[in-house]
């Protein structure tokens, strides 16, 4: 009896260390777990804008702040990895004039594979018809294009509370890009393990304001052990072994 229990408390005790509630979330008929976002910001180059500071990216994970005047070192934007629940409304934008952004992305919590349909989701704010965003994987580029964003009822979606030149914007237009794994030459059901690359040019005076990427087809990642928890199992296990010579 003793070591059933022992048994039933390592279970319950690896449960409360590898899961936790997640929350889904949709845009239009877009559905995501948080999970499935591009979770990291590898790199990047050129002037980014959220809409109120300025970032300029000059490569892996290093990064300056526009403060009164002057460039200072700070911390990579998190704009376009944040955890989707706030609607699209955050971003990272090019301007024109301002030259390319390029945005490097990674997947660390669930894994893109090449499915049915369309693999990866890109979504935009403002009118992008005169701007050009490009993906690249493993050298390969492709040009987005992109589409409005409908509801199932087919009504148009657009994002509330954009922040933008000081001014908090409402019915702000929101656009996606659709990217199928296929178009890149991989196998179906070929797991996306590289980082994507973007290059955001924008080509009008409208930004091209980047919100966020999700995957539509993935599959979880591994998920590593808290460094704690093989120390601690040992540890238990130990006990177990004592309380069963005890018991006998």
């Amino acid at each position: 009896m003793i070591g059933s229990n022992l048994r039933l408390g390592l279970v319950a005790l690896f449960a409360a260390f590898a899961s936790g509630p997640v929350a889904a979330f949709s845009i239009g008929t877009y559905q995501f777990d948080p999970a499935d976002l591009a979770s990291d910001l590898l790199s990047g180059s050129g002037l980014a804008d959220n809409g109120t500071d300025f970032y300029m990216g000059t490569g892996a994970s290093d990064w300056y702040v526009h403060d009164n005047g002057d460039w200072v070192p700070g911390a990579a934007p998190t704009e376009a990895t944040d955890s989707g629940q706030e609607g699209a409304t955050t971003f990272l934008a090019a301007r024109q004039g301002s030259g390319p952004l390029t945005l490097e992305l990674g997947f660390g919590n669930n894994i893109p594979v090449n499915g049915a349909g369309a693999d990866l989701a890109f979504f935009f704010l403002f009118d992008q018809t005169g701007n050009n965003a490009r993906l690249s994987l493993n050298g390969e580029p492709l040009d987005l294009i992109f589409k409005d964003v409908f509801d199932a009822e087919g009504v148009q979606q657009v994002a509330n509370g954009v922040i933008w030149d000081g001014q908090t914007l409402d019915n702000v237009r929101l656009l996606v890009a659709e990217v199928d794994l296929g178009a890149f030459g991989m196998a179906p059901g070929a797991a996306l393990r590289d980082p994507v690359l973007l290059e955001l040019s924008a080509d009008s005076s409208e930004a091209m304001a980047f919100s966020m990427a999700g995957a539509l087809n993935a599959r979880m990642s591994p998920v590593p052990l808290p460094a704690a928890l093989p120390l601690m199992l040992g540890g238990l296990s130990l006990l177990g072994l004592v309380l069963r010579r005890r018991a006998a």
